[in-house]
């Protein structure tokens, strides 16, 4: 059963360093959506990430397939718990008091109650102020990280390429 599993896992790695091979764009539109797809996904907007990705990607001309794998490399099952955890730390940091483990915990229960509407007003408020300290967390942690990738992959896909047209004038000058 665990082969089977790892199996699964290193074909779909395999899978997607080929598709990151084939892609294609300029090292400024491929480091844009490397950087887009880092920020927003350590932005704490989960069940839209995809959605905000791909609405950001499109007018900004960033490669929203490159976007989409690195936000899913941030975010995914494995990181999530970590990464919740930081965005709430900093941000509380920021806005402390707005946002404590025992909010995060009212807020949780409320959702699982099963009088849901008759708990909206405190759920409302506590869900703006754990808003709040979550995407000033986010935003204070994905910033820097989107501008690091992109500076840093823009290098490297610049480089990348140039490689590739050096490998591919080598083959055409072999055959003539």
């Amino acid at each position: 059963m665990k082969q089977g599993i790892v199996f699964q896992l290193l074909r779909k790695i395999r899978y997607y360093l080929l598709r990151f091979k084939r892609l294609r764009g300029t090292p400024h539109s491929l480091a844009l959506g490397a950087a887009l797809g880092i920020g927003l996904g350590i932005a704490p907007i989960t069940p839209l990430q995809s959605v905000i990705i791909i609405f950001c990607a499109v007018p900004l001309r960033a490669n929203a397939v490159l976007a989409l794998i690195m936000g899913s490399l941030v975010s995914n099952p494995l990181t999530i718990g970590l990464q919740y955890y930081l965005v709430w730390k900093v941000g509380n940091a920021i806005f402390p008091h707005r946002s404590t483990w025992q909010h995060l915990k009212e807020l949780l229960q409320a959702f699982r109650s099963q009088n849901f509407l008759s708990n909206m007003d405190k759920l409302g408020e506590l869900g703006l102020n754990t808003t709040l300290v979550m995407l000033t967390g986010g935003l204070v942690l994905g910033l820097p990280a989107a501008l690091l990738t992109y500076f840093v992959s823009r290098r490297l896909f610049a480089l990348w390429q140039r490689k590739k047209q050096e490998k591919h004038l080598l083959t055409i000058e072999n055959k003539s």
